[in-house]
């Protein structure tokens, strides 16, 4: 009898356990089943020229110069929607902003040479987020040393000298180029129509030795430099002075010839004195000695009166001899107003005077002495 009641109790005990454990889940607080976080993807490609700084020489299309603008774009990818996420931009150098076709444009102006950085960083908006809802990636780009050729091709040449009087040395500026960096050194070369000319980038010196009195000399420089058709020039040209003429100067004539005679004398000789002491002043003179004969007399003796003045010069009968390959005598036939011998100075440089061709009239004779007068 005992033994079903011990198999009631323990069913009874084992339908209170079964209730009490249901009752215990039935207890416990219900846990919110969290929705697994997605990380987006965000790849940032690299910068591209947008906008280049002018007259750059660049050693590729790909090159960055301080002044060009550089445009990048960052791809969000992994969610929904990922494509309205906004980006943040850090850079570390130089300005940018955002612009109508997703691009962040970089202003590179006033950079220097070298490595900068830009990154871009985006971040899903989630209530609840540890530092795992954010993507970013960072680019390089390097600003190099660009030349840029300078803007003014043409100089300007002066000098303090407008006229050129040949044998004086000619001092030529040029003024300066503007513009440009980086171009390299600036290699003259100078070249002239005349004369010798050398010198550096600023200045020259012109010699003008030999330059022909009355002509025209240019002068040109070219300035060109390590840069491809970077260059300049300029251009300048000079008058030459005519060159002076020294004035012939006349004599006071030898007229006291005796009729049919070409004896020198004394009044004449008189006149030769003050002449070799003109052509001893001035020992790269000439003197022109212009002879003629009268109406009625010999026409021998415009040759013989020209030579005989040509001889008392030259042979020392005055004091002093004179050489006689500056004596030029001129035999000018009969002469209208009654001149016999007719004197001119001729300094270097001067203009031959109007008259007849100039004549050989021989070797220097010595003056004839007279017979002793008898006295009776």
């Amino acid at each position: 009898m005992q033994k079903p009641k011990l198999l009631s109790s323990l069913i009874l005990i084992s339908l209170l356990a079964i209730i009490g454990l249901a009752q215990a889940k039935t207890d416990k607080p219900k846990v919110k089943k969290l929705e697994p976080r997605v990380v987006p993807t965000l790849r940032l490609e690299s910068g591209v020229i947008l906008d280049k700084a002018d007259e750059y020489y660049r050693a590729n299309p790909q090159t960055v110069c301080a002044g060009d603008k550089l445009g990048f774009t960052a791809r969000v990818s992994g969610i929904a929607d990922a494509e309205v996420l906004p980006v943040k931009w850090t850079i570390s150098g130089g300005r940018g902003a955002s612009d109508i076709n997703g691009h962040y444009v970089l202003d590179t102006t006033g950079l220097t040479p070298g490595t900068y950085i830009v990154t871009a960083e985006a971040s899903v908006p989630y209530k609840e987020c540890e530092g795992n809802c954010t993507a970013y990636d960072s680019k390089t780009f390097v600003i190099v040393t660009c030349p840029a050729c300078f803007t003014s091709p043409t100089v300007s040449l002066t000098s303090s000298m407008p006229v050129i009087n040949p044998g004086e040395a000619l001092n030529i500026c040029a003024s300066t180029v503007t513009g440009g960096v980086n171009y390299g050194k600036l290699v003259p070369t100078w070249a002239t129509t005349a004369g010798k000319i050398s010198g550096d980038a600023s200045c020259a010196k012109l010699d003008t030795t030999g330059i022909a009195y009355g002509s025209t000399v240019t002068v040109n420089l070219k300035l060109t430099t390590d840069l491809p058709n970077c260059e300049a020039s300029g251009q300048i040209t000079f008058k030459v002075a005519e060159q002076l003429v020294e004035a012939v100067s006349e004599f006071s004539p030898c007229n006291t010839f005796k009729t049919n005679s070409a004896r020198v004398d004394n009044v004449c000789k008189a006149n030769l004195v003050e002449i070799v002491r003109q052509l001893e002043s001035d020992p790269s003179a000439q003197l022109i000695i212009d002879s003629y004969s009268r109406p009625g007399e010999k026409s021998n003796m415009s040759l013989e009166r020209g030579k005989n003045v040509r001889d008392r010069l030259a042979d020392g009968s005055i004091g002093v001899k004179v050489d006689a390959n500056r004596l030029i005598v001129r035999p000018s036939g009969q002469s209208d107003d009654g001149s016999q011998v007719r004197l001119f100075l001729m300094p270097a440089g001067s203009k031959l005077p109007p008259g007849a061709a100039a004549a050989d009239v021989g070797g220097v004779s010595r003056e004839a002495q007279r017979a002793p007068v008898k006295r009776r």
